[in-house]
């Protein structure tokens, strides 16, 4: 800077720079834009891919095309023009990179979506669970554990049981999960039946929403019956030809 300037050697570049620098105009306050940008549709998942890796959305985002806007460190969100997620960038393959929150939302929701499911599976087949459902809410009592715990006696003793036990238990005022499973206790036990056992099945809906036709076991009967009735033929063939060998002999 303090060489002789090469159109003045009367002056030195630092004294040029410093009368220069009055007339440069001043940066933007907002720095230049310098993002990659892409717009992606998440799918049934809330996750959006980029660049080869997987990043976490909200759940409420499925099935919706969002903008994907990533700088070397951090790959951000938008649905239009609001942030939804923001992620550290990776630059590994196929890695799934998640917010905390987004999966504590996403089981929170299928948690209270399994709730409804049951309540609703509970109205259609025994309906007075909704006013037993109902008192219970009054009490300030968990729905969800309620709703689960009737399932279980529906699944058990069937669903006209269940209705009339409910129906019992609301008539004596007693609307408690507790009265009703007496209920249905005292009235299987009064048919010479043994105890039911709840059968506990795996956590998926097409295992526990699975309906089982019953059918006429006559055909099993008549199955059974088969191999006996060929047996005693064979017998019967056995002890003639016993006989057909005697009189052969004279006997």
């Amino acid at each position: 800077l303090e060489r002789r300037w090469a159109q003045d050697d009367r002056r030195t570049v630092r004294d040029v720079l410093a009368e220069e620098r009055t007339r440069l105009l001043a940066l933007p306050p907002n720095p230049f834009p310098i993002e990659e940008r892409r717009e992606v549709v998440v799918g049934r998942t809330p996750y959006v891919r980029f660049d080869g890796n997987d990043y976490s959305v909200p759940h409420t985002c499925v099935r919706r095309t969002l903008t994907v806007h990533a700088c070397p460190r951090v790959v951000r969100v938008l649905d239009g023009a609001g942030e939804v997620a923001r992620h550290g960038r990776s630059y590994d393959r196929h890695a799934q990179i998640e917010d905390a929150s987004h999966v504590a939302a996403l089981v929170e929701a299928k948690r209270h979506a399994r709730a409804h499911r049951g309540m609703d599976r509970l109205a259609h087949a025994a309906p007075a669970s909704s006013a037993l459902l109902e008192r219970l809410a009054e009490r300030g009592e968990n729905l969800g554990n309620a709703s689960g715990r009737l399932l279980v006696l529906l699944r058990t003793y069937g669903a006209e049981a269940l209705e009339r036990a409910i129906a019992e238990a609301l008539h004596r005022d007693v609307p408690h999960i507790a009265a009703v499973r007496q209920v249905l206790e005292r009235n299987h036990a009064a048919k010479g039946r043994p105890p039911a056992l709840a059968l506990t099945l795996p956590d998926d809906p097409r295992l526990r929403d699975l309906e089982v036709r019953p059918h006429a076991l006559g055909s099993y009967d008549a199955l059974a019956r088969a191999p006996a009735e060929e047996r005693r033929g064979q017998t019967q063939d056995e002890e003639g030809g016993d006989d057909e060998h005697d009189a052969a002999l004279g006997r």
